[in-house]
């Protein structure tokens, strides 16, 4: 898997994070199971936890990016954006599957990082 996307999609170093430590960074020292949301979501609105879910994966098929069932997808990501002395500036855990932060939070937190160096 690493060396396909390197091959593909990444020219640059690519670091396995066997341990899935950046994970678990995200969701506070445990791992996200992003399936509890699901099941909490359906069960307390089912239509709308439905278009959602399908929603976001209609919007990823359409993106034309290949896609695979191997490895752990029920995981939550997210994205971390990371001060010059390693401290978290902007943390954002995605909650359904699919789900971006807003851009324009991590441009602000981007741009605040860079105005400190």
């Amino acid at each position: 898997e690493v060396s396909y996307f390197r091959d593909k999609y990444w020219s640059g170093e690519v670091l396995l994070d066997s341990e899935l430590q950046f994970f678990k960074a995200l969701a506070g020292g445990s791992l996200w199971n992003s399936a509890v949301r699901i099941v909490i979501d359906i069960v307390r609105s089912p239509v709308t936890s439905s278009v959602c879910n399908l929603s976001n994966f209609w919007m990823f098929y359409r993106s034309g990016a290949a896609m695979n069932l191997r490895g752990e997808g029920l995981i939550g990501g997210g994205c971390m954006v990371l001060s010059a002395d390693g401290s978290a500036a902007y943390s954002f855990l995605e909650q359904v599957p699919g789900e971006h932060p807003a851009l324009e939070d991590v441009i602000s937190a981007v741009r605040e990082c860079r105005s400190f160096t």
